[in-house]
């Protein structure tokens, strides 16, 4: 499915970020959503904050998602590398 706005990319985001942190308040170590989600976010991020970008470069729309990067590397999905 592609989603042509930014603002619906971003809801999608959001979605992920539900599922990464609550299994990151669970004690399994093992976070299967997570490990299955995080080869594809690249190609999801990306496209989300260019399309941000390209609309309004310093929008709230790039904050959001800089935010959300944020979270995710504090929360253990992300290292700070990636």
């Amino acid at each position: 499915v592609f989603l042509s706005s930014s603002l619906h990319r971003l809801h999608v985001l959001y979605l992920l970020h539900d599922i990464f942190i609550h299994e990151a308040q669970r004690l399994d170590t093992l976070r299967p959503l997570t490990s299955a989600f995080k080869p594809c976010l690249v190609w999801m991020v990306r496209p989300t904050y260019q399309i941000a970008q390209s609309v309004m470069p310093e929008s709230e729309g790039c904050a959001k998602i800089r935010k959300l990067l944020t979270l995710w590397v504090e929360k253990n999905v992300l290292s700070s590398q990636e």
